[in-house]
């Protein structure tokens, strides 16, 4: 069925069936956690209270296929996450500051595991197909991964950026957005992706795979400020984020320049929709006629593409994740043409175009 949950928190004494009847909680002190539950119509069903005495404050909510409910935010002291008779309190390891919490209820809304993870305030959860649980936290680089059980997977850090959002991909794969300041490293792994945001903030979107591995990022770039609040994908892999912005922002982290501008010095709503193809290393598969290859990729400089067959008319354009056009070449008659990225290390794109107006594209790693 198509219901639909909420978390939030709340103080004083409040009625969480928005229609005739009533069915209210009170808090002790402090706020406490809330989890409710609707149906497809707006019906109340349920709504579940976490709390204790220091306070709680549910953040982000994820359902997964049998109808278990996460929920990530941050608690200022021992707060109970048992809503039945039973007592489960998580509390501070460090008294002097708010940490992350991650919980797990069943589709009845009884406990089944919380979990502390440090100082931050969680502010974004997803599940899996397989039921495991993503998180990240406003005022932290990691994102972790636990199991349906509350098992820790992996942490990544990413840098110093500050998470707003998780979504996942038919594959898996993980999408974050939020804010960058400053040069971060968006690669948690041994690799160096290093992107610079403005002193104000710029937006980001990064994915990863499965393992936690990177696979790309991009920045939208703002004169001022730019913030991306949420992020969502489509059962056709398509990326689409929204958040707010002020001044003039390139919205297109890796192709050609796509500025918007507010007409007043205010913040704007911005709806984003990317089309990512699967940036893989080497061949891309669209509409174009014939294979090809591209190496050495990742790459000092120097990069040669050669085509299974000769091709009357071909453009060629390098470009980095801004847009900058860093090389292009034309091709007439010809199966092989070499080109080269005098820039910095990074990620960079090839798109090859044919007299057909056939495209692809290649993601090239200069080291």
């Amino acid at each position: 069925m198509d219901n639909f949950y909420l978390t939030g928190y709340f103080d004083g004494t409040v009625n969480f069936d928005p229609n005739v009847s009533n069915f209210s909680l009170t808090v002790v002190q402090a706020t406490d956690i809330f989890v409710t539950k609707f149906d497809t119509d707006g019906d109340f069903i349920w709504v579940k209270q976490l709390g204790g005495l220091q306070g709680g404050v549910g953040y982000a909510i994820a359902v997964d296929e049998n109808s278990n409910i996460y929920t990530t935010g941050t608690i200022g002291g021992m707060v109970d996450f048992d809503p039945g008779p039973g007592v489960f309190n998580l509390d501070l390891s460090n008294p002097f500051q708010t940490e992350m919490y991650i919980s797990k209820l069943d589709a009845l809304g009884n406990f089944v595991w919380a979990k502390s993870l440090g100082s931050g305030s969680g502010c974004a959860i997803a599940v899996d197909n397989n039921s495991n649980v993503y998180s990240s936290a406003w005022n932290s680089p990691f994102l972790n991964k636990h199991s349906s059980s509350g098992n820790l997977l992996w942490a990544k850090e990413l840098g110093g950026i500050n998470g707003m959002s998780i979504a996942l991909d038919n594959s898996g794969h993980i999408y974050t957005t939020g804010s960058c300041y400053g040069t971060n490293d968006f690669d948690p792994g041994p690799g160096v992706f290093n992107l610079t945001g403005g002193a104000n903030g710029d937006a980001f979107i990064s994915k990863l795979d499965t393992s936690g591995s990177f696979i790309w990022a991009g920045l939208f770039i703002a004169t001022s400020q730019v913030t991306a609040k949420d992020i969502a994908i489509d059962v056709n892999d398509n990326v689409y984020a929204t958040g707010f912005f002020d001044g003039t922002v390139d919205f297109d982290p890796a192709a050609p320049v796509f500025n918007l501008t507010t007409p007043i010095t205010s913040y704007n709503i911005f709806v984003q929709k990317l089309a990512v193809p699967n940036l893989s290393l080497g061949l891309l598969e669209s509409n174009f006629e014939g294979g090809l290859q591209a190496y050495p990729n990742p790459t000092d400089g120097k990069l040669v593409i050669e085509f299974e067959r000769d091709h009357s008319v071909l453009n060629l354009v390098l470009r980095t994740m801004t847009g900058k056009v860093v090389d292009t070449k034309s091709v007439t008659n010809s199966n092989q043409v070499e080109m080269h990225i005098n820039e910095p290390s990074g990620i960079y794109f090839l798109e090859i175009s044919n007299q057909n107006d056939q495209k692809t594209m290649v993601k090239v790693i200069k080291k």
